[in-house]
Parts: C-alpha cells; sequence; structure tokens
C-alpha cells in the first residue's frame, strides 16, 4: 500500500510531467484511500456500538443472576418457614440429601435447596420414603390445596 507521501510524490511528479493518466490513477487512489478509511471509520463505530450493547447485556445478566440468586434464598427461607409450620401443626417433614419434603393431606411436596441454604433446615428427621418426582404444577396445586385443617389460634390477626 502507498503512503501519504508516496501518493504526493507521485501526483507532483505527474503534474510536473502533464502525465494524465497517472493523474487519474492518483485520484482513483486518492478516492479509494478515503473509501477505505470511511469504511474503517464506519466499522469501528459498529464495533464500538456493539461493545457498549456487549458490556450493557454483561451487566444486565450479572443483574438478573442476582436477582435470580436472591429470589432462591428467599424461596428456601419460605420453604424453611413452610416446614416449620407443618412440622408445628403435626404434619410429617423431613430432609433427603438436598431436598427436604412435607406430607401434606393433598399429598408429598418437596423442594430442592442449595448447601448454602442447609442451616433452614437442620434439625429435621431424615425423609425414609421415596420422594416423589411431580410437576411443579401438581406440586403448587397440592400446597395451594393442602387439605389440611390448623388448630385455631386464640388470638385474631
Amino acid at each position: 500500500m502507498l503512503t501519504t507521501n508516496e501518493i504526493i510524490q507521485i501526483k507532483e511528479k505527474a503534474t510536473e510531467t502533464g502525465n494524465s493518466e497517472s493523474l487519474n490513477l492518483v485520484a482513483e487512489i486518492e478516492r479509494l484511500n478515503k473509501e477505505a478509511w470511511d469504511y474503517k471509520n464506519i466499522v469501528l463505530r459498529k464495533l464500538t456500538s456493539l461493545e457498549t450493547d456487549m458490556n450493557r447485556l454483561v451487566a444486565e445478566n450479572l443483574r438478573l443472576i442476582t436477582l435470580k440468586d436472591s429470589s432462591y434464598v428467599e424461596r428456601d427461607s419460605c420453604i424453611g418457614l413452610i416446614v416449620k409450620l407443618a412440622a408445628a401443626n403435626g404434619l410429617k417433614v423431613g430432609v433427603q440429601g438436598s431436598v427436604v419434603v412435607v406430607e401434606l393431606a393433598s399429598g408429598q411436596v418437596s423442594w430442592e435447596f442449595e448447601e448454602s441454604e442447609a442451616h433452614l433446615f437442620e434439625g429435621l428427621p431424615v425423609y425414609q420414603k421415596t420422594i416423589e418426582n411431580l410437576e411443579i404444577t401438581e406440586k403448587y396445586r397440592r400446597v395451594m390445596n393442602p387439605g389440611i385443617v390448623l388448630p385455631e389460634s386464640s388470638s385474631s390477626c
């Protein structure tokens, strides 16, 4: 590829000699160089835009992962409370590995939990029965219609 100085020298010689063919070639080289420069700038702007979008998406992905992780902590905390309330009201509860189980009148329900949330289920007995592999809709049908009658409380909310 010709440098700018080389192009200027060729153009000066062609001007001195009056060589129109050389002048036309130099003009075409200058036009192509400008076109290449413009194209390079367009590509760089696109790449910069893509990099900006990628950085924004990475940040959003991290935000969503954090949100998901915090929702698991919240979910496991609620399940911990459910299990303690179920045990306090005479329902069979237990842990098998990293799964906590509650036997409702409507059927067994279970949830997996992360090791970091195991403290929520400490002190529960080991669950000896086979854990049913339920579809999530069935699990929450059972939870929403537990078929249990809780003892009446002397205080009202």
